[in-house]
């Protein structure tokens, strides 16, 4: 593509970008100045289009699938300033037919579209999000296929397995992240001090990551003593809902008092949002308050009892810890059944506001559509603090290559 900007402001497309939880990361980031501004962002899902555009009015949102013409499109309207960084987690679902390669099959073509987007755009960095899953799909084939066509178009690649409660992010959440970069180094961002917000400067917990063997694929784990953001210290200042009820107003003894509440209480310090509990029947309200932190209705209700659940997984109708981040927030976390959701001391599953507190987004952060639409993208989201941790390691080889 042409000439890049020489300014300070490093441009981004955002593909398959949901409800805008990567370029509200980015939009964080301030590095020696620099920083980033989204061009434009392709989704085909309604709703998530209306949050990103009601959150950063200015982004070109494209409401398509990605497709050959909407790649020629992003090529002809940005081919004179240049696309510093492509973004995205496109579906993949895993499948492969034996003997082709796993990027020919039609059902991975989402996964093609994203690469072609790249080969078109040419952009000095990208970052691909997906499930962890995805480094074992067809096994590891896809992810082999994907390495192998970005180092083909002339990037050095950085496969890992990160895990989002390292950045300051209320929930162990753990997902593969390809980086590549045309030129230069990419080094993995420092952890963050749940305590202050900030990076780690101990070498022992900056940058915690092993290679599994013989498979180039690196995983975070999490640092012996490191101290995680917990769901206490993420909602101590959200008041008490019962199932079916709301509240709008913060706890009024319950000041902002660590620097994550004053992060997602910016912008919107008197009126509290989201924080509305579904309305669950009461044989299961009945039973949440039967149940311990960190316990399952299975593990509390032998066979027969009237109050144990005749089916589910193992870590569904399970209560979370207050003492601990969140395990992984699904797109059903506002329904008991689903995986780990339920309240560490109310008899109810989390609300919208708690499941967006523990992606990460501020409470000012506007979702659009219905009730079910809104959790479908929280639950979908990739959450904001990962993705400005990301993007801060990325444009520190944005900047050097600049220079």
């Amino acid at each position: 593509m042409a000439t890049r900007n020489t300014n300070k402001k490093f441009t981004v497309v955002d593909l398959f970008s949901g409800c805008g939880g990567i370029t509200h990361g980015l939009h964080q980031v301030k590095v020696q100045g620099y920083s980033y501004e989204t061009l434009a962002a392709v989704d085909i899902w309604s709703a998530a289009c209306d949050t990103l555009e009601v959150n950063y009015p200015t982004v070109d949102v494209i409401r398509e699938g990605l497709s050959p013409k909407v790649i020629k499109g992003l090529f002809s309207k940005y081919k004179s300033q240049g696309v510093d960084l492509v973004v995205g987690g496109p579906p993949c679902q895993g499948f492969s037919t034996s003997g082709k390669r796993a990027l020919d099959d039609p059902r991975n073509s989402l996964i093609k579209m994203y690469l072609n987007a790249i080969e078109a755009l040419q952009p000095q960095a990208f970052l691909m999000e997906n499930v962890v899953g995805f480094t074992t799909f067809q096994g590891g084939k896809i992810r082999k296929d994907v390495i192998e066509k970005a180092q083909s178009l002339g990037y050095t690649v950085y496969p890992s397995i990160v895990q989002a409660s390292l950045y300051g992010v209320p929930q162990r959440r753990r997902r593969f992240v390809l980086i590549g970069v045309k030129s230069g180094q990419f080094q993995w961002p420092e952890f963050i001090n749940s305590a202050s917000g900030k990076p780690i400067k101990d070498d022992a917990k900056k940058h915690w990551l092993r290679e599994r063997s013989g498979s180039e694929l690196y995983v975070q784990e999490i640092p012996e003593d490191f101290l995680e953001l917990t769901f206490e210290m993420a909602t101590q200042d959200l008041p008490k809902v019962n199932a079916g009820c709301a509240a709008e107003t913060y706890r009024k003894s319950r000041k902002p008092s660590n620097w994550f509440l004053d992060y997602v209480r910016k912008g919107s310090e008197k009126t509290l949002s989201g924080h509305v509990s579904s309305n669950h029947a009461e044989h299961l309200v009945e039973m949440m308050k039967e149940l311990g932190q960190g316990q399952s209705a299975f593990e509390r209700f032998e066979e027969g009892d009237r109050l144990r659940p005749t089916s589910g997984f193992s870590n569904s109708y399970t209560r979370i810890r207050a003492d601990r981040p969140a395990p992984t927030i699904t797109r059903n976390f506002t329904t008991p059944s689903s995986a780990n959701c339920i309240h560490p001391t109310q008899a109810r599953a989390l609300t919208p506001r708690e499941g967006a507190r523990m992606q990460s987004f501020p409470d000012s952060y506007q979702f659009q559509g219905t009730s079910t639409e809104q959790r479908l993208q929280i639950g979908n989201a990739v959450p904001p603090l990962l993705a400005k941790a990301l993007g801060e390691a990325i444009i520190k080889n944005l900047i050097a290559t600049r220079k």
